[in-house]
């Protein structure tokens, strides 16, 4: 019986031996394959790490590259403002300095007005006018005080105006002189131009023979070519016969501040 037994039960113990051998055999062909791919996603995540840990040392390297080209432009702006605010100071004290002169020459130049229309008081009105125009002094006399019609010699009245503005130049030496004789436009343009030449130089005699200096002065003719009255009229051509003595003040120092010769 027990013969029998073992005869049937030794091939099916084969069997199940045989089995147990195969799935043992599948069980590690199967953990060697996830071994093999884990240490594949192992590799993987070392060489990402790598690649991850260089990226982050050239970002290291260009927030220090970046950094110092911030500290850089700091500086620079730093340097450029602070030579802007110098150079704003420099042109605020040469704008302060140029008022001053422009403040102090317009005092020159209302005390100059002052002092001559002072000097002329004896004289009439309609012969002898002093007003301030463009920052200068102008004299306007008449015709009538300085010269008979169509002559260029000066009257006796027309010298003692000219004598008593003289007394007045010689205080002001820094101050220059121009005189410009005007007609109307009765006759020739050119006889006029003459005309008008020849009465300022008759007056620079007159100035320079009272010590004036004549390299303070300038002589002009303008003839009839810059009326302040219409010559239609008698009066008009009255009012544009006139010679103007024309004082300017001294601006060199107002140029050379312009210039930056300036001490």
């Amino acid at each position: 019986m027990i013969k029998y037994a073992s005869h049937y039960l030794l091939p099916f113990l084969i069997i199940i031996s045989f089995s147990l051998g195969c799935v043992s055999k599948k069980k590690f062909t199967a953990k060697e394959s996830e071994l093999l791919k884990c240490r594949e996603q192992a590799e993987w995540l070392s060489n990402e790490k790598n690649e991850a840990l260089s990226r982050i040392t050239d970002l290291e390297s260009v927030q220090v590259s970046l950094s110092d080209e911030i500290e850089n432009l700091r500086k620079n702006m730093g340097d450029a403002l602070r030579q802007k605010e110098e150079e704003l100071k420099a042109k605020e004290i040469k704008l302060n300095e140029l008022q001053e002169i422009i403040q102090t020459l317009h005092q020159k130049v209302e005390k100059l007005r002052s002092t001559i229309t002072k000097a002329m008081e004896n004289f009439k009105t309609e012969d002898i006018s002093v007003f301030i125009k463009d920052g200068k002094v102008y004299i306007s006399l008449s015709e009538k005080l300085l010269f008979k019609s169509g002559s260029y010699k000066v009257d006796p009245m027309g010298v003692d105006a000219l004598n008593k503005l003289a007394l007045v130049l010689n205080q002001q030496p820094e101050i220059n002189i121009t005189i410009e004789g005007h007609t109307d436009n009765v006759g020739t343009d050119f006889s006029n131009w003459d005309l008008s030449v020849m009465r300022a130089t008759s007056i620079i005699r007159i100035l320079t023979d009272k010590n004036v200096t004549p390299n303070r002065i300038i002589a002009a003719g303008r003839g009839p070519f810059m009326p302040i009255a219409d010559n239609e009229s008698e009066e008009g051509r009255s009012r544009n016969r006139r010679t103007e003595i024309i004082l300017s003040p001294n601006m060199q120092e107002f140029f050379d501040i312009l210039n930056g010769k300036s001490e």
